[in-house]
């Protein structure tokens, strides 16, 4: 069932009419290492790469969009979540080389 939910369903439980009862009571232990924990700072960070995601699953163009920043956001994101996984993503990610090589 998990796996069926969209990243909009996962971006909305972090919305601000939750932060009393999802946030505070819970949602905020799925990030531990986010100092200080900020129901909205992991909300803005959700929302961007919801949008870049949405841009590409459209096969909109994503080509002035700052794509390292992305990059970042999604490392910071997994970092809040567990240092390890951050690292391990890192190591898989063919992001960086790709947005070195495209044209200016």
């Amino acid at each position: 069932m998990v796996a069926e939910l969209s990243f909009g369903f996962w971006k909305f439980l972090l919305a601000k009419r939750y932060e009393a009862t999802l946030w505070t009571g819970y949602l905020r232990h799925a990030f531990p290492n986010l100092e200080p924990q900020s129901r909205a700072v992991v909300y803005r960070a959700l929302d961007e790469l919801h949008t870049v995601r949405n841009r590409i699953a459209h096969h909109e163009p994503i080509h002035s969009r700052d794509l390292t920043a992305d990059t970042l956001t999604i490392y910071r994101l997994l970092d809040w979540i567990d240092h390890d996984v951050r690292a391990w993503a890192v190591t898989l990610s063919r992001l960086q080389p790709i947005i070195a090589a495209r044209p200016n």
